[in-house]
């Protein structure tokens, strides 16, 4: 699979590793069962695709989750390898 089946890609967007992606809080099991029902048709083609997991920059060199964090669970339970991330501003 390819990142590009889940996500719009925008002009700030980025590949970025999902382990080195850092979750804002732990996954919600009835969200994360709409997320992955979600990606999966977005997948198909039947609703559009998500947005990228907006993050900002970590001192260790990796993102943390500022919105997208049950997309992100998503992409971990999927056994994916990257996601697709736009930086924003620290809030």
């Amino acid at each position: 699979m390819s990142v590009f089946d889940y996500f719009i890609q925008t002009s700030g967007s980025r590949i970025c590793p999902v382990g080195n992606i850092l979750p804002r809080e732990a996954a919600d099991p009835a969200r994360l069962a709409r997320a992955l029902e979600k990606m999966a048709l977005a997948r198909s083609g039947i609703i559009p695709k998500r947005l990228p997991i907006r993050v900002v920059s970590v001192s260790n060199g990796g993102y943390r989750v500022v919105d997208g964090n049950t997309t992100y669970h998503a992409l971990v339970a999927l056994g994916e390898t990257n996601g697709l991330v736009e930086m924003v501003e620290d809030r």
